[in-house]
């Protein structure tokens, strides 16, 4: 009986600690992220303060948020979305996330745990 909880709870850890990574399909195409989000707006959820969020991501690597906070933004080689903002309360702060496809756009992910999700449009 012991070992058969032990067990089941390796399991359900197990699970929680993969569970993030099988959270979305990131994507691995380092180009292909490049093309869909350079010159696009990215509409959509803050999901932390379910406050809307509007990223516009410049075909020359600038970033501006809904408040007019200015960065930058790159795809690095792990295939993620970074950013690095340069003004705004987040002046500073630089942080690399997965994306995923979703049913109408994109959502992204900081270490395993979805963070916003939204359509992007030109």
């Amino acid at each position: 009986m012991r070992t058969a909880l032990i067990s089941a709870a390796a399991l359900a850890v197990g699970v929680m600690t993969v569970f993030p990574a099988l959270s979305g399909d990131y994507m691995k195409d380092k180009a292909a992220v490049e093309v869909m989000l350079s010159g696009k707006t990215l509409k959509g959820v803050y999901l932390r303060t379910k406050s809307p969020y509007v990223l516009r991501f410049g075909a020359d690597g600038g970033l501006v948020n809904q408040v007019g906070a200015k960065g930058k933004w790159w795809v690095n080689d792990k295939v993620q979305y970074c950013r690095e903002w340069a003004s705004g309360k987040l002046k500073g702060n630089k942080a690399c996330m997965d994306l995923a496809p979703t049913p109408n756009g994109v959502a992204i992910y900081y270490r395993g745990k979805k963070v916003a999700e939204g359509g992007l449009t030109d």
